[in-house]
């Protein structure tokens, strides 16, 4: 018995056979089109049309759908000697007919070793005498870099930025023209190193910059690569294009070639010089190094060597391929008999058929051509070079896309022309390519191209570059010489969510015939370039087209330029606007009915700022992400939405509604709000505002109001700041008093203070007590008013207590103080008892029932009703009227006279509290006493007399003579004011509870 092991059935074993669904089917011719091809040829294949090419003859192709094209690409110049040739295409078919493979490390095929025959002689220098052959560019250059590192003994090699060597993986790291053919695929081959090709733009610099200068900076950074990334001994082989071909057509100065020869013989680093594309007579000469005299060590060869058949060559010093051991070169299909056969013929045509003068000659033509159309007053500026040699000839165009820090940007010149020139020259029958990552396009036509050709090819490259550099619409800074733009009298209105509008005035570029100068409709950003097929469609809904003039590519026909695009897919109006200059205008051209049919109504804003205005309500009030772009879809789907809000229904949130108006167009239907002044959001960047002249004269007017106002508060603050300066007493920092009523009472902060200073020198209104009073007579009926209410100077003034009702319990006003009482003979005159201040002030109040103003004097003169008073004077104060309630003395009065050298009177109930409670001197004359004092600890006048050191602080007279007027008076407001607030207080303690 075997253990581990069990036999299996017979029908376990048995596989389900694969069934092939495409075996059953039968051939169909018609099944081998493009589609098919896009479905079952691989991804990573690009191609520049899809279309299958039929045959080719010369220089043409003719393609399976009928069109005959005129090949200036032939095939990555590889067809050098034009499609099929007859004396190569006869000698492969012979080969074919006698040895299609042998195999190179077999043994040798004749055409194998006819091929280095021929050869030989046309090498550029004699010392490139040993060969060998393999299939393509990238082999070859892979077997260059073998042959290199052997001979050497050393690992590292330098390639050059731009330079493109194949798509192998070992191509790929030595390939630096394009990140695309490596992205992903790392790590790549190591050792290799770059320093840069003398080409302008590659390294940052002007288009006019000298060869001197740049080979000055590359020869410069190679020195810093050797001495700080790859020593010399380290460093194998150095490799160069001559003349870049993927990296912009770009010519190396026989100077550069030169230094690198000069750095190669002083480090013994090979000098490796890729000829793939450049050589064999694409250049005017077999090979391009024969411009320079540069004597390379190892060269390679493809493209043209065979015309069309796979084969290519390395050639170097046979004492530099003897270092190589036996089976290190070789390949199934390297050195093909048939391949080689062609290639024998390729050199035989060269010579006999006179190949490279017609070279020369051509390129002539083709140089004159292009020259040419560099000085065209429409496009020329659009050339920034035109460079190559012989007819390898590259064309590079300025961009609006490249990096802000390019010195070669230009914001006005149309976006992506190379690769539009060359779907345009498609369009017309002319094959061409771009290359590098500038805007290049590279003519590479047969060197055998006939001078009628050669014209026609000319003629459909500049009738192309001047359909795609037409440019419908661009930005400027300057009106000057431009008629489309007048006096920007139309209007923009745009209404969002929540009722909120805005009016700008705009300008029209262009109008439709018959058209009623009025637009309605959804705004929407549009560009020619945005047609992608699933938003593209036609919509019914009404919209506008926001036109960008920073972003005017397209990749559309001219025939469908971007006002013709937006037309067909609805929209019924358009807006042109720059955020990059001050203003747009359209290309005169569409001035020209013979040129363009007149599709919209065109307007421009007519500066940056309203562009800028219009753009971010915009992007403040939609969803960008749904409504920014146009997408017919959706405006279809936002039919209902956009039309009841054109008709005045109100705005849903995340729509524009949009109203272009020229100046004398009547709203047919006004109920959108399409003129007059726009409440809430209605601004003007364009002086008087959106093209009303009403609400420009009310935006005038307003603007004049808010400056009067704004000057008035100014002189009110500077005001009520030097009033609050000027009256100290009023308006400075004090702390409460409690026996004082109003503002006047209450503590009060020195920014408090400079607040109520400013507001009481407001014209119209009075934070004064003496106003606030006046106001509430004004403001009480007639009849009702009470006699303190009125002002200090009424004439009919008389104290408030005369008018209470008979009977009327009355209150006397309590002072929270102790009276004093002063020892005999202190120099007081007054009662000879001492009375509380209750009952002081009671008997007062009840025994004067008609007692004068203040300002009424006893030696007045009063003519019936009316009674004539003067204000008190300084003489009377403190002698026949008390400095504190302004009231004159009358017999029976307590009066207190203090000891100041005035010997200034006042009644008890008015200076006992300051004394006691406030200060220690005269509140008069402000003279410090210790009378009171002494008066307590029953010291007489004369001790305290006697104890007093030196002459008194200050001497004052009666009659304040040193006191100012202007002092008096600020105190006469001062007392006049206390004296409202005691009798306010009086009057209503003696109102009924």
């Amino acid at each position: 018995m075997r253990l581990g092991s069990r036999r299996l059935a017979p029908s376990t074993l048995a596989v389900t056979p694969h069934r092939n669904v495409h075996a059953t089917a039968p051939y169909q011719a018609s099944d081998v089109t493009p589609d098919f091809g896009k479905k079952h040829v691989a991804r990573g294949l690009s191609r520049a049309m899809d279309a299958i090419i039929k045959s080719g003859s010369g220089s043409y192709l003719e393609m399976e759908d009928g069109r005959k094209m005129l090949d200036f690409i032939c095939g990555i110049a590889v067809t050098n000697l034009g499609h099929c040739h007859p004396k190569v295409s006869e000698a492969a078919a012979k080969q074919a007919m006698t040895l299609v493979h042998g195999q190179c490390s077999v043994a040798f095929s004749k055409p194998y070793l006819e091929l280095v025959n021929r050869l030989l002689p046309i090498m550029p220098h004699p010392s490139l005498d040993t060969f060998f052959f393999w299939n393509s560019g990238a082999e070859a250059v892979e077997a260059s870099i073998k042959l290199a590192r052997v001979a050497t003994r050393r690992q590292n090699v330098i390639a050059m930025a731009g330079g493109y060597h194949g798509r192998t993986f070992g191509t790929m790291g030595l390939t630096r023209s394009k990140t695309i053919y490596s992205e992903g695929m790392g790590p790549l081959m190591p050792g290799v190193y770059v320093t840069p090709f003398p080409y302008w733009h590659q390294l940052g610099l002007p288009s006019t910059t000298s060869e001197e200068e740049l080979v000055r900076h590359c020869m410069h950074q190679l020195n810093n690569l050797l001495a700080q990334q790859t020593s010399p001994g380290d460093t194998a082989a150095i490799l160069v294009e001559p003349l870049i071909g993927e990296g912009g057509y770009v010519a190396a100065p026989p100077a550069f070639l030169h230094a690198l020869r000069e750095v190669c013989d002083k480090h013994g680093i090979l000098l490796i010089c890729d000829e793939v594309q450049c050589g064999f007579g694409r250049t005017g000469k077999m090979f391009f190094s024969e411009y320079s005299g540069v004597r390379p060590d190892i060269m390679v060869m493809a493209k043209g060597l065979a015309n069309g058949f796979p084969l290519s060559a390395i050639v170097s010093r046979k004492e530099i391929m003897d270092k190589q051991k036996p089976g290190t070169m070789g390949g199934t299909y390297a050195g093909n008999p048939v391949s080689c056969a062609a290639a024998v013929a390729v050199t035989e045509a060269f010579a006999e058929e006179n190949i490279l003068e017609n070279v020369n000659a051509r390129s002539r033509q083709l140089f004159d051509s292009l020259h040419e159309l560099q000085k065209d007053s429409e496009v020329g500026k659009y050339l920034l070079d035109v460079r190559g040699a012989g007819l390898m000839v590259g064309v590079e165009f300025a961009s609006p896309t490249v990096s802000n820090y390019d010195t070669a940007k230009r914001s006005d010149a149309p976006e992506k022309l190379a690769s539009r020139v060359v779907a345009k020259c498609m369009e017309k029958g002319l094959m061409l390519l771009t290359t590098s990552i500038f805007d290049v396009i590279r003519f590479m036509p047969p060197l055998n191209v006939s001078e009628a050709d050669m014209a026609k090819g000319c003629e459909i490259f500049k009738k192309a570059v001047k359909d795609v550099a037409y440019i419908p619409a661009q930005g400027t800074n300057s009106t000057a010489g431009v008629p489309t733009i007048d006096d920007a009298d139309s209007t923009i209105l745009l209404r969002w969510a929540d009722e909120s509008q805005y009016q700008e005035a705009v300008s029209k570029q262009l109008s439709v015939n018959g058209s009623l100068g009025i637009s309605k409709g959804a705004l929407v950003h549009f560009w020619e370039n945005a047609t992608i097929p699933a938003s593209a469609e036609y919509t019914t809904t009404p919209w506008i087209a926001m036109i960008d003039c920073d972003r005017n590519s397209s990749d559309a026909s001219v025939d469908d330029d971007i006002f013709t695009l937006a037309r067909d897919r609805g929209a019924v109006a358009a807006l042109l606007y720059s955020t990059l200059s001050e203003t747009c205008y359209i290309n005169p051209e569409y001035l020209d009915p013979d040129e363009f049919d007149k599709v919209l109504d065109i307007y421009t804003t007519v500066t940056k700022s309203s562009a800028n205005l219009i753009e971010s309500q915009f992007d403040e009030n939609t969803n960008t992400k749904l409504y920014y772009f146009f997408n017919g879809t959706r405006l279809n789907q936002s039919a209902t939405a956009i039309e009841n809000a054109i008709e005045g229904e109100g705005v849903q949130p995340g729509y524009l509604i949009a109203t272009l108006k020229w100046d004398n167009t009547t709203d047919p239907d006004p109920g959108v709000g399409t003129s007059g002044a726009n409440p809430g959001t209605s601004n003007s960047n364009n002086g008087g505002g959106g093209g009303d002249p009403d609400t420009g004269l009310a935006m005038i007017i307003l603007y004049v109001i808010t400056g009067c106002v704004s000057l008035l508060f100014c002189i009110v603050i500077i005001s009520g700041m030097a009033r609050a300066f000027r009256h100290p007493e009023r308006y400075g920092p004090r702390r409460g008093d409690p026996t004082m009523r109003g503002p006047e009472g209450a503590p009060q902060t020195r920014a408090a203070g400079l607040t109520r200073a400013i507001l009481d020198t407001f014209p119209v209104v009075k934070f004064g007590r003496g106003n606030i009073a006046a106001t509430a007579v004004a403001a009480t009926p007639q009849g009702e008013q009470n006699a303190y209410d009125k002002p200090y100077n009424d004439p009919e003034w008389a104290d408030p207590r005369d008018h209470q009702p008979q009977g009327s319990n009355s209150q006397s006003i309590e002072l929270k103080m102790q009276a004093v009482s002063p020892p005999p003979g202190l120099g007081y005159t007054g009662a000879p008892e001492m009375t509380s201040p209750r009952s002081s002030s009671s008997q007062r109040r009840s025994g004067r029932s008609h007692r004068r103003r203040p300002s009424q004097r006893s030696g007045h003169t009063s003519e019936g009703d009316h009674v004539v008073r003067t204000e008190p004077t300084p003489e009377m104060i403190g002698t026949e009227t008390c400095p504190i309630c302004i009231l004159d003395f009358e017999d029976g009065d307590d009066v207190r006279v203090l000891p100041c050298e005035g010997h200034h009177k006042f009644h008890k109930d008015c200076v006992d509290q300051w004394l006691l409670e406030l200060s220690t001197s005269c509140p008069l004359c402000r003279e410090d006493f210790q009378a009171l004092e002494n008066m307590a600890n029953g010291v007489s006048p004369e001790e305290s007399a006697t104890s007093a050191e030196g002459p008194p602080s200050s001497a004052h007279s009666p009659q304040l003579g040193a006191r100012s007027q202007r002092g008096f008076t600020k105190y006469l407001r001062t007392a006049q004011r206390r004296r409202h607030s005691a009798i306010g207080e009086a009057y209503e303690e003696q109102q009924p509870i």
